[in-house]
């Protein structure tokens, strides 16, 4: 277990393909291998410093997600969570243990799927010029944070520098074409639903538990040979202005906080 971050990574005699914000690509030959380092990364910037073992919650939560979604959506997973690493990667294992995944060889998407349940972000900022999200048309009268009828796919560039952009369905579908993105978006919706029916009934223990760090997930589709296979990366930071929008996580939230001081030491 190492103390220290792990901020850069290199493994001799194994093809680095890319570094990028936070994982390193290595090349196996019949797969890759993805390390989670522990570098920060926030509005596009990498900063100097890094949190111990980050990399390893990151990585672990993304395994969560992948098993709890492996009958709904295909997976781009070689290996589960506490699968042994190969023999030519056991030497790397004080560098690479909890924090890789060794994975099918896939051709990601030129979108990122991005679905939204409540109206904040770019999409507020876009309901507030056009009462559109993605140019999809919404009722008059929501606010920051309202729900939404029901969730939408706002689908978004995947820019290899800067900023995504949100885009049109149309325009996602003239990128990936009508075929994959009409099942990117299904997928996303029914990964959606069920991740947050999921979010609701463990919602209500927060009340009962210490406060932690809540780690909000994003989904990108992959192509495979045949089908989209799910990749889910999870992001670093906290989010609890995310965690709130869901009434159930409000109110235990505030049961929460009737009940005893969180402790902010631990964010």
């Amino acid at each position: 277990m190492l103390n220290e971050p792990l901020l850069n990574l290199d493994l001799p005699g194994v093809p680095k393909l890319k570094s990028g914000k936070v994982r390193e690509i290595f090349d196996l030959g019949d797969a890759f291998l993805l390390v989670a380092t522990d570098r920060i990364s926030a509005f596009d910037c990498i900063m100097p410093n890094g949190i111990p073992r980050k990399g390893e919650v990151l990585t672990q939560l993304s395994h969560f997600w992948f098993e709890r979604f492996s009958a709904l959506v295909p997976n781009h997973l070689l290996a589960r969570a506490n699968d042994p690493l190969p023999v030519r990667l056991q030497p790397f294992a004080a560098q690479l243990s909890r924090r890789s995944m060794i994975v099918k060889k896939a051709q990601p998407l030129p979108i990122e799927c991005v679905v939204r349940g409540y109206l904040a972000g770019s999409g507020w900022k876009e309901y507030q010029r056009s009462q559109t999200v993605c140019g999809i048309q919404l009722p008059a009268g929501l606010r920051e944070s309202s729900e939404l009828p029901e969730p939408i796919f706002t689908p978004a560039t995947k820019a290899e520098s800067g900023h995504d952009e949100n885009i049109s369905f149309e325009q996602a579908a003239r990128l990936t074409g009508a075929d994959i993105a009409d099942q990117a978006r299904a997928a996303s919706l029914k990964i959606y639903t069920e991740a947050r029916a999921y979010a609701h009934t463990v919602a209500a223990k927060l009340a009962a538990k210490p406060l932690s760090s809540l780690v909000e997930t994003k989904r990108l589709m992959k192509k495979g040979q045949s089908d989209l296979v799910l990749r889910t990366i999870a992001e670093e930071g906290v989010s609890f202005g995310r965690m709130l929008r869901e009434p159930a996580a409000r109110e235990a939230f505030g049961a929460f906080m009737q009940k005893r001081k969180p402790d902010f030491s631990q964010l």
